[in-house]
Parts: structure tokens; sequence; C-alpha cells
């Protein structure tokens, strides 16, 4: 394929973009550019992952679970309870501390992502649709051709949409409940009615489940691109150019970045917008939770032992704790939508 490029516009003597080409739109799309469809693939909020082979699906914002550092040693406070007292026998009301406990962990990220319209080539053409454009790991400077898109989010393109739409990064941890417990006297007491000895019964209480109040650190396998669209017609893609396709076979002039023939090897990458550092891979899939929950755990007992009423009733304003969440390297993959890239063999 011949090709021609000057510092004003380029032109070309042939390379065809075929159908099948997946390129990202910077116009609101009321109707697709003639010769295109709106390309909507899959439900759901995915980013797009990079591959060599055909398309398709997976990935989870939901960790595998985990169990959270122990905490919640607490006893119970006798500010609020009735005190039956025998003659002569002169006893304070003591309890047992509730041993540490921890939770679960059940986290959630969602990573900052550009939710990005794409239409798909029905009609193959030489030139690019007005607003139509392409990514690339190399600065494009020249007229007609112009970067958009927000550095330091992720590629993704939601079901629908229309409009482009930045989605900032978002955690969560939740600690199921556990913790459910007695407080028991270290004193037991002589029963007035039958000489028994006896210990006062205490009900059991469901601990509050926590919430996330760490830090998350993603780290995504990535390479780094910028993207670029024709702000008019009748311009064709420069050297450098990537593109998604979802047809089999490759056409003719255009590559697989799988790492053979000079491009870069994409398999399983998620394409990150960065144009202050172009074509840089990094990440390994994993994400790193530090610090701790919120305090959660405040209680109160209240019972009866048959004999006494509301003996067993007392506070407890020290269960109020919380639960380191750290956890390192845990496995991630963010729901994605699976595409070939392909680059322009100019």
């Amino acid at each position: 394929m011949g090709y021609i490029y000057n510092s004003y516009r380029f032109a070309s003597s042939g390379l065809l973009l075929p159908v099948g080409l997946i390129l990202p739109y910077n116009g609101t799309l009321s109707s697709a550019p003639s010769g295109t469809s709106i390309w909507n693939y899959a439900s759901g909020d995915r980013l797009i992952r990079a591959y060599s082979a055909a398309d398709g699906t997976g990935g989870s914002a939901t960790l595998s679970t985990y169990t959270s550092g122990a905490g919640g040693t607490h006893t119970g406070s006798n500010a609020y309870m009735w005190a039956c007292y025998d003659s002569g026998a002169g006893y304070n009301r003591y309890y047992k501390t509730q041993p540490n406990h921890s939770h679960t962990v059940t986290a959630t990220y969602r990573p900052p992502r550009r939710q990005q319209p794409f239409v798909k080539i029905t009609t193959e053409m030489e030139t690019l649709p007005q607003y139509c454009g392409f990514f690339s790991d190399t600065t494009i400077s020249a007229t007609g051709i112009s970067a958009f898109g927000t550095n330091g989010y992720y590629l993704g393109a939601p079901n629908s949409r229309t409009a482009a739409s930045n989605q900032a990064a978002a955690a969560t941890a939740s600690l199921n409940s556990v913790g459910n417990h007695t407080h028991e006297e270290s004193y037991v007491r002589l029963d007035s009615n039958n000489g028994q000895l006896v210990k006062n019964p205490q009900t059991t209480r469901g601990a509050a489940a926590h919430s996330n109040a760490g830090t998350f650190t993603e780290s995504l396998k990535n390479y780094t691109i910028g993207l670029w669209y024709a702000t008019t017609a009748g311009l064709v893609l420069p050297p450098g150019a990537f593109a998604f396709y979802d047809q089999p076979g490759t056409p003719d002039g255009w590559l697989v970045c799988d790492g053979t023939s000079g491009t870069p090897d994409l398999t399983n990458t998620f394409l990150k917008i960065n144009t202050a550092s172009l074509g840089v891979q990094s990440g390994n899939d994993t994400i790193s939770i530090s610090g701790y929950s919120t305090y959660a755990g405040s209680h109160n007992h209240s019972g009866t032992n048959g004999y006494d009423s509301a003996i067993a009733r007392h506070t407890s304003n020290s269960g109020n704790h919380r639960h380191t969440i750290t956890k390192s390297g845990a496995s991630l993959t963010y729901p994605y939508y699976r595409l070939r890239v392909l680059k322009a063999d100019l």
C-alpha cells in the first residue's frame, strides 16, 4: 500500500479501512456517520481488553473474599445493670472480655475509565469520516487531527453510550456481620429463693457490619496510548495508528498486535490514556488494599435469669472497634470486552 504524508494533511493511495474495523468516535451520536454503525457490545460497564484472538467477555469487579485482622476485645459495663444483693455477699459485677474476632471482607474496585463511543466500519472506505479516530502509542501531530480523552483513564465502551463519559475510580470493602456473644460474671451468687449458686445469663447480640475506610492501589496490566480523531472529513490513518477489529482473519495492510512484526504484544492488556508517557506497558492485574475498616460495635445486652428481673442488663461502648483490611497483591481483572488490536502497516 502506498502512502504519502505532508505536514498539512494526510493523503493515501489506497490503505483501506476494512469492514469490521472499530474506531473511537468524538462526535455526538444521534446517528452514525455514513458507512458506519454505532458499535454496542454486551450490556454492562466494561473496559476494552486487547487480545490477539476472538472477542469475548470476562472479569469481575469483585475480589476474592479474604479475612480481616482481628479486633473487638471489650468488657461489659454495669452502669445500667440492676444488681441483686444478698446480705453479706458484698460482691461487684465483673465480666469476661469478649475475645478478638475477624470478619470476611468483600471488596470491589472500579478503575477510572472513559466510557467511549465507537463506530464500526460497515462499508469499506479509504478515508476517515469526520469525528472518527484511532489510538496510537506515538504522538500524532498534523492539521486536521486532534487529540482527545483524559489522561489516567482506562478505555472502555458502555452499552448504547452516545457521548463520552469519564467515570472516577470507586472502591468498597464491607465486613460481614459476626460477633454474636455473651458476657458472663466472674462471680456467682447465692440465689435467695433456693440457695443455689447461679450465674447471671446474658443475651447474645449481632455485631454491626463495618464498611470501607482503606486505600486501594490497583495495578491492571495496561499499555499507554493516546486518542486522536479527524476534525474534518477526507483524512486517512497515519503511520502508527491502531484500531480494534472484530472479524476473522487480518485485513491487508494491518498487523495484529501480538509482539511480532514490530508490534507491541497487547495480549490480555487494558488500554490506558496517557499522552504524557506513550507506549509504556506495566501492571500485573492485581490490587492491594491497606488501612482499616470503619468503627462499629457499640452495643447493649438485656435479659433475665428467671428470678431477678433485668439482672443481666448492661451496655458496652467499649465494644466500638475496627479491623485492619490489608490485602497485598489480590488478583483483579475488571469486567471487559475483548477485542483484537490492529496496527496500520505503514
